[in-house]
C-alpha cells in the first residue's frame, strides 16, 4: 500500500490499517486521527507534523522515522518501538506508551497524563518535557536525561532511575516510593511533597533541593549528597533537610 492509497482509504471512511508496510514513506502533515495502525511498520518514514491523534499503533515500529511536530495525543502506542526518535515538540498528551521501547529518543513536547508505565526509557532526553501527572510505574529510566522537566503528581513507583538527570525538575507531589535513584542528580530539584518512601537515594546529589513536606520514612541516603551541600551522616539528621 503506497501513501496515496492510504490517504484515499482514509478518506472513504475506512479506519482499519492494521500491520502495513509504511517504511520511508512521506505523510507529513496527513491526518489519519483514529486510524488502527496496530503493528505497522514506519521505519525511516517522514512523519512531520503527521495527526495520529487516538490512533492505534501498539506494537507499531518506528526506527529511523522523522516525528517532529506529530500529534499523537491519547494515542495507544503499547509496546511500540519509538527508540533513537527525535520526538521534539511532539504531543503524546494522554497517550498510552506501557511497554513501549524509547531508548535514547529525544522527547520535548507535552506528555501531560501519558502512560509510560513498564517503558524502557533507558538513555531518553526528557529535558523540559512535561510529564504532569504521567505514570512511570516500574519504568526503566536508567541514565535518562529529565532535567528541568515538569513532573508534578507523576508516578514513579518502582522505577529504575539509576544515573538519571533531574536537575532543576518539579517533582512536588510526584510519589517515588520504592523508586531506585541510586547516583541520579536530583540538584535544584522540587520535592515539595514528594512521596519518598522506602527509596534507594545512595551516592545521589541532592544539593539545594527542596524536600519541605516529602515523606522520607525508609529512605536509604547513604553517601549522598544532600541539600545543604554536606554528606548525609545518621538517620537522625535527614529531619533538619526535610
Amino acid at each position: 500500500m503506497n501513501a496515496s492509497e492510504l490517504l484515499g482509504r482514509y478518506v472513504a471512511g475506512e479506519r482499519n490499517f492494521g500491520n502495513v508496510d509504511l517504511r520511508g514513506m512521506n505523510l507529513n502533515g496527513v491526518n489519519l486521527s483514529g486510524a488502527n495502525l496496530n503493528e505497522s511498520n514506519f521505519s525511516g518514514a517522514s512523519l512531520q507534523g503527521i495527526n495520529l491523534g487516538s490512533a492505534i499503533l501498539s506494537r507499531a515500529t518506528f526506527r529511523g522515522a522523522r516525528l517532529d511536530d506529530a500529534d499523537l495525543h491519547e494515542a495507544n502506542l503499547w509496546g511500540a518501538d519509538l527508540s533513537e526518535l527525535n520526538l521534539m515538540n511532539a504531543n503524546l498528551r494522554g497517550a498510552n506508551l506501557k511497554g513501549a521501547y524509547l531508548w535514547g529518543a529525544i522527547v520535548c513536547g507535552d506528555l501531560s497524563g501519558a502512560n509510560l508505565s513498564g517503558a524502557n526509557l533507558s538513555g531518553a532526553i526528557l529535558s523540559g518535557a512535561i510529564l504532569t501527572g504521567a505514570n512511570f510505574t516500574e519504568t526503566n529510566l536508567q541514565n535518562a536525561n529529565l532535567w528541568g522537566a515538569t513532573l508534578t503528581g507523576a508516578k514513579f513507583r518502582g522505577a529504575d532511575l539509576t544515573g538519571a538527570d533531574l536537575s532543576n525538575s518539579d517533582l512536588s507531589e510526584a510519589d517515588l516510593g520504592k523508586t531506585t535513584l541510586r547516583g541520579t542528580k536530583l540538584i535544584g530539584a522540587m520535592l515539595r511533597g514528594a512521596n519518598l518512601w522506602g527509596a534507594d537515594l545512595r551516592t545521589a546529589n541532592l544539593t539545594e533541593a527542596n524536600l519541605t513536606e516529602a515523606t522520607l520514612t525508609g529512605v536509604n541516603f547513604a553517601g549522598a549528597v544532600m541539600p545543604n551541600g554536606q554528606p548525609y551522616d545518621s538517620p537522625q539528621g535527614v529531619d533538619r533537610w526535610s
